[in-house]
């Protein structure tokens, strides 16, 4: 009889530690969740920003660094999440804004060294290659319709959903 109530008090202590870890584990995911959309959020702001300076200012060079923090700083905790469809929209998102970050310091780099490097047999070259890269941000940063804007709305919208469960 001892030894029944033994094994009995075993296995339940196991289970209320395995109930424990796996509320844990949701708060953990749900806490990761919230602070992921708050950064998607403020990146879409930021993105924002940086349209309006090339669309209201003529040979404008907008940078502000877009927010990565949160999304490099759970890379190693991605299995937390157990939702294949969400992360790999998180992911899409995270993959597209980093194209963005590296063509704005592109455009920054050869904006800023337009003033050095432009003689007037290269000028055309430059600004066209300018050019280039204020189309290629618009382009990626898109509206609600296309681009990282919508696919941010689109990211929201899935962490809201595995929010709400």
């Amino acid at each position: 009889m001892e030894f029944v109530a033994v094994f009995i008090g075993v296995i339940a202590a196991f289970e209320l530690d395995k109930r424990r870890e796996t509320r844990h584990e949701e708060t953990e995911r749900r806490r990761l969740l919230g602070l992921l959309r708050k950064e998607i959020e403020a990146d879409v702001l930021i993105m924002d920003q940086i349209l309006t300076g090339l669309l209201s200012i003529p040979n404008a060079v907008p940078y502000q660094s877009l927010r990565l923090e949160i999304w490099q700083g759970i890379t190693g905790k991605l299995d937390i999440f157990n939702d294949d469809i969400l992360l790999e929209k998180i992911a899409r998102f995270y993959y597209r804004l980093n194209l963005l970050g590296r063509t704005l310091d592109i455009y920054l780099d050869h904006a800023s060294s337009y003033t050095f490097l432009t003689t007037s047999a290269n000028q055309p070259h430059v600004e066209n290659l300018l050019t280039f890269h204020k189309d290629t941000i618009k382009s990626l940063i898109g509206n609600k319709d296309q681009g990282l804007v919508r696919l941010a709305q689109e990211t929201v919208n899935a962490i809201d959903l595995a929010l709400r469960d």
